[in-house]
């Protein structure tokens, strides 16, 4: 089947997970042809304990349709992450990770997996077990190297080209799906190149 592309895109209210929570994940299942296979997005309860940063939370407060979106529904972190999981687990194998940036978001999902499922996104060989394959992809690395790009300091400016016309809304899904957007535009570009 070859590999599949897991879009991940994250909704946290502070910088620490087990501090503060995860809100939200959206994940998007693209296959090398560029076509969505799947998708996957749950909104979770705040872990117990945890308290939302306040700077964070005062940003929250200028996205209300986000925010709305972002806590209806909601699931204990537990069933959330044991449903991911298995979704995951669904699409087959040869998964991997994709997200912008990786270290972000990728940071949150493995704290979680490890806490509620006793998962890693970011395995050694000695670890427990992983659903993804390989080191994962950070989109704006990905995206920098195809444009050639001086590196990134802050979020750049995408070409509007690139962005395939997806709006960041801050609801997971609609991002994870722009940043599958962002990635294959890049790919195309530089695979253009080397015809």
């Amino acid at each position: 089947m070859g590999l599949i592309y897991c879009f991940l895109d994250v909704e946290v209210d502070g910088p620490a997970p087990g501090t503060n929570s995860m809100l939200a994940l959206g994940i998007a299942a693209f296959d090398e042809e560029e076509r969505e296979l799947d998708a996957f997005e749950i909104n979770l309860e705040t872990l117990e304990g945890a308290a939302g940063a306040e700077n964070v939370l005062e940003w929250w407060r200028t996205q209300p349709e986000a925010w709305a979106h972002i806590r209806r529904d909601t699931v204990p972190p537990a069933v959330g992450m044991a449903r991911c999981l298995h979704w995951l687990e669904s699409l087959g194998s040869d998964l991997v990770l994709a997200a912008h940036p990786l270290l972000l978001d990728g940071l949150w999902l493995d704290w979680y997996f490890r806490k509620f499922c006793n998962v890693a996104v970011f395995a050694g060989p000695f670890d427990v077990r992983c659903p993804f394959v390989g080191a994962g992809l950070d989109v704006p690395s990905y995206v920098q190297a195809a444009l050639n790009s001086a590196y990134f300091t802050a979020r750049p400016d995408y070409p509007p080209e690139l962005q395939g016309g997806a709006a960041h809304t801050h609801r997971p899904l609609d991002d994870a799906r722009g940043h599958a957007a962002l990635y294959f535009a890049a790919r195309r570009r530089v695979r253009a190149a080397h015809r």
